[in-house]
Order: structure tokens, then C-alpha cells, then sequence
């Protein structure tokens, strides 16, 4: 063999060399970045988890504070006073507890629910009704329930409007 041939082979085997060095190095860096990334999903479904947990006791804490008001609220002076407070309160946990009666009847005092509400306004807080008709019946205007347990809330759908906001047994006719 000739010197350049030589270190022409040479040449291409340092090349190589470097190269398959290289590659191990880039492939222990992706093996150590795949490692940290489960690591860092693990730790974010970890914070998620704690964040729920976190807002699971904020809204329990918020329904014993909106039920320690129960008095107040009956308190025409109180409402005046704590309205506001509740009525941030309840729109909070209405998503959460759209079947408690309770939370219905502080809709009702704060008027968070008061005649002239749309019925995609009242089905945000409510959501959908269990129960509705979509003619008059009776005399009676078109009506939606919500139900609760052995409760329901109704209100008549005038003109595309609620009225005549009331809460009831279930099984008494369209809550009157």
C-alpha cells in the first residue's frame, strides 16, 4: 500500500470512529432527556392532581361558609349586606352542585335566578333540565324543572324569559 492510501484509510477510520462516538453520545443524551421528560410529566400529573385536591377543598369550604350564611340570608338586612359575597359564592359552586336545593334557594335570594333569566343563562348555572314542556298545558305557560333528590326548581318560560321562579317536591304538578 501506498502512504496516501494509508492515510487516506486512516483518515476514514477516524472518521468513523468519531462519528460512531458520536452517535453513543447522542443517544445516551436522548436516553437521559426521555428519562427527564417522564420525569418532569410524572411531576406535572403529580401538581395536577394536588391542584384538584386544592380546589375539591376550596369549593367544601365555600358550601359551609354559603350554608353558615343560611340565617343571614333569610335576613333581608343580610342579604343586602352578604349578597354579593354569596352570589360570587354560589356562582362558583353551582357547576358543581347544580342538583343541592340549598344552592337553588341562595339562587333565589342572591336573584342570581330571577324572573327574565334566558334559558341558556339559567341552563349555564343549572344546567339541562330533567324535565320540560314546550307548549302551554293546562292554562299554564311552558315550564323547565331541575331536580335535586326528592326536590326540583321550576320557573314558566314566557316570551323566551323565566318567571315565576319556585322550588318543590317532585311529583307535584309542574311545581305548583
Amino acid at each position: 500500500m501506498t502512504t496516501s492510501k494509508i492515510q487516506y484509510s486512516l483518515l476514514n477510520f477516524c472518521l468513523c470512529a468519531v462519528c460512531c462516538i458520536l452517535a453513543a453520545l447522542l443517544w445516551g443524551i436522548q436516553a437521559n432527556h426521555r428519562s427527564q421528560q417522564r420525569k418532569s410529566e410524572q411531576e406535572i400529573q403529580q401538581l395536577h392532581r394536588l391542584l384538584e385536591e386544592k380546589r375539591q377543598d376550596e369549593l367544601k369550604l365555600k358550601l359551609f361558609t354559603l350554608k353558615q350564611l343560611s340565617n343571614v340570608l333569610n335576613d333581608p338586612g343580610g342579604v343586602q349586606k352578604f349578597g354579593a359575597m354569596a352570589k360570587e359564592m354560589v356562582l362558583d359552586l353551582a357547576p358543581h352542585y347544580r342538583h343541592d336545593p340549598y344552592l337553588w334557594w341562595v339562587l333565589l335570594k342572591t336573584n342570581v335566578l330571577a324572573d327574565g333569566i334566558s334559558l341558556d343563562d339559567a341552563k349555564k348555572i343549572l344546567g339541562e333540565p330533567q324535565k320540560f314542556t314546550t307548549e302551554p298545558a293546562f292554562g299554564k305557560p311552558p315550564y323547565y324543572e331541575w331536580h335535586g333528590g326528592e326536590e326540583k326548581i321550576t320557573a314558566d318560560l314566557v316570551e323566551g324569559k323565566f318567571q315565576f321562579w319556585r322550588t318543590g317536591r317532585i311529583g307535584s304538578i309542574g311545581g305548583y
